[in-house]
């Protein structure tokens, strides 16, 4: 009776065994390593462009760059398709690709200019609503160019373009301190807030875009064709109006706080940027208040670094040779900031959350403010105080040419 018991306990079990109802076989997929999103001809649709591994090319030599090994076929194929949504376009491109388009393992989003300015807003529902999509992709504008042209760049070193892209903007961000390393879901959570404003990198073609769609591109020291990472993409109303270069560019980095490295040149005497700083880190902390009914942000930053290169005429070893460097470090940052506030200011469009923080600061005073915070946000005063502290002079504080 027992054993008749556990037989039919096991037949009643297995028949909420399923199997693999929903199995996806890997010779039926393609696998998206990056997406493309640009404005097609007619209004309200869409061209997207997808970058497709080659797993077969990609498997057959893992060291080399970008088909650099000799490979007959490119390691990523692209194709593109069109529709009236994200959605509409991926299933449409089923026409043109022998396998289901598969978005796990897409590490990179990036939006053309002429989308950008069309908007992004519209552009986020099927990239949040998907359970294929990372949100933690990162994404990125093309600067003068459309976002399949791109997308269609084989890259050095690097076989997959848009690890190499991925690998730009973490890489950049930690060592020039004019990147910004943003993924999807930090995009998302800044059109939450209807009185802030998205910020992304950019990157642009440098050279022939043609030729970096082919093999023989990678087969040279010296590319013909190359992606190179900038300025700051600044929007308005989820739509792209200005783009931040330079000091601008490190001032909109410094204030949201994604200071992770950089270098910044100091003077000594008449000659500029003789004496080279490496950030170490760098942390902001930003408050705001009313002061009767100007509204006044305050700005407070700490950094420190080392100094990594010195063409000073005096010798580094002296407490106020360093005391006069740092504060020279800090008046750059400053300008830095206030140069970046000016930007934003003048478009007007609060890139920097600055709504958030006088919403904390005064709720009540924030609520009578808040319906017309684009003519509020001009007039703010900002009270900007950076800390710096150089830590180490590297192995020597004084230059081998300086007489002793």
């Amino acid at each position: 009776m027992r054993r008749i018991t556990t037989v039919c306990s096991i037949a009643v079990l297995l028949l909420f065994c399923s199997g693999c109802w929903d199995r996806r076989e890997l010779s039926d997929l393609a696998f998206v390593s990056a997406m493309g999103i640009d404005a097609a001809e007619d209004a309200g649709r869409y061209r997207v462009t997808f970058q497709v591994v080659n797993a077969d090319e990609v498997a057959g030599s893992s060291t080399a760059g970008g088909g650099a090994a000799g490979g007959k076929s490119t390691p990523v194929v692209v194709l593109d398709s069109e529709g009236s949504t994200l959605f509409e376009a991926i299933r449409r491109a089923s026409r043109k690709i022998p396998r289901r388009l598969y978005f796990a393992h897409m590490r990179l989003v990036v939006v053309g200019e002429n989308q950008a300015r069309r908007g992004i807003r519209d552009l986020f529902d099927f990239l949040d609503r998907s359970n294929e999509i990372r949100l933690n992709s990162k994404m990125i504008v093309a600067r003068d160019a459309d976002a399949a042209t791109v997308i269609s760049q084989l890259t050095q070193i690097e076989r997959i373009p848009a690890a190499a892209l991925v690998g730009n903007l973490k890489f950049s961000s930690k060592l020039w301190g004019e990147t910004l390393d943003y993924s999807v879901i930090q995009i998302i959570n800044f059109l939450e807030n209807p009185h802030r404003e998205p910020v992304l990198a950019g990157v642009r073609v440098l050279g022939d875009p043609r030729s970096g769609t082919t093999q023989r591109n990678n087969f040279a020291t010296r590319s013909s064709s190359r992606l190179v990472l900038d300025g700051v993409a600044l929007f308005k109303d989820s739509r792209l109006h200005e783009w931040a270069d330079g000091d601008a560019a490190r001032g909109i980095v410094a204030i949201l706080g994604e200071v992770r490295g950089g270098v910044v040149g100091l003077e000594c005497g008449n000659r500029k940027k003789a004496a080279v700083v490496t950030i170490l880190r760098s942390s902001t902390r930003v408050s705001g208040r009313f002061r009767g009914e100007k509204p006044v942000v305050r700005i407070a930053v700490e950094q420190e670094g080392n100094i990594s290169e010195s063409h000073c005429d005096f010798s580094l070893d002296r407490p106020e040779a360093i005391r006069q460097l740092e504060q020279q470090w800090s008046e750059t940052t400053e300008s830095f900031i206030r140069d970046a506030i000016r930007t934003a200011q003048r478009l007007p469009a609060d890139v920097f959350g600055f709504s958030d923080v006088f919403r904390r600061a005064n709720p009540q005073k924030w609520r009578s403010v808040r319906d017309e915070w684009n003519r509020w946000f001009p007039q703010i005063e900002a009270e900007v105080e950076v800390q710096s502290s150089i830590r180490r002079t590297g192995t020597r504080t004084k230059s081998y040419w300086l007489s002793s």
